[in-house]
């Protein structure tokens, strides 16, 4: 079993302080007691150990509040990366449709409803070549194919964002 980078991180920055902070404590004794023994009555030309301990204190806080930011960046970008392309029933919708008008980058369907109750009316989406394929039986065919009164079933699949956008379009029975 492997540990997470980021406890390991700080684990040696913990460890990092604590030697510091040691190596700091015994150069101030060592300091402190020649100081006193050479020139009684002075004190320490370096600073005494509780300012030391808070200043440390506040830089550990401060590394640490950097690692947790960037960890948990990294493994939130990393779920979202894994989950990016997994699709759930929800994200797709197929619908049966005649067409009512067909222009160069947009067609108007009117939606084939078995129940009046949930009969929308016409739909009007934009398509881009380049992001739809059209078909007609296992043949790829252009938006221009398409006539008024062909019957066709519709794909929609919604995005991450909440965005519902065609995704192909099947050509069932050609009126023309």
């Amino acid at each position: 079993m492997m540990f997470p980078i980021y406890l390991v991180t700080g684990f040696v920055i913990l460890v990092l302080v604590a030697t510091a902070t040691t190596i700091y404590i015994k150069v101030y004794k060592r300091r402190r007691t020649n100081t006193v023994q050479s020139n009684p009555g002075q004190g320490a030309a370096i600073a005494p150990p509780d300012k030391l301990a808070i200043v440390l204190f506040i830089v550990t806080i401060v590394v640490s509040v950097l690692i947790s930011y960037v960890a948990g960046y990294t493994d939130a970008y990393k779920a979202y990366e894994q989950d990016v392309w997994v699709l759930s029933p929800s994200d797709i919708e197929t619908f049966y449709a005649e067409v009512r008008e067909v222009e160069d980058d947009a067609i108007e369907v009117q939606k084939m409803s078995f129940d009046d109750a949930t009969d929308q009316g016409a739909l009007r989406y934009e398509i881009v070549e380049e992001q739809v394929s059209i078909y007609r039986q296992d043949k790829i065919i252009q938006l221009s194919d398409l006539s008024e009164e062909d019957l066709i079933s519709v794909i929609l699949m919604k995005d991450r964002s909440g965005m519902t956008s065609v995704f192909k379009i099947e050509l069932l029975n050609a009126k023309n």
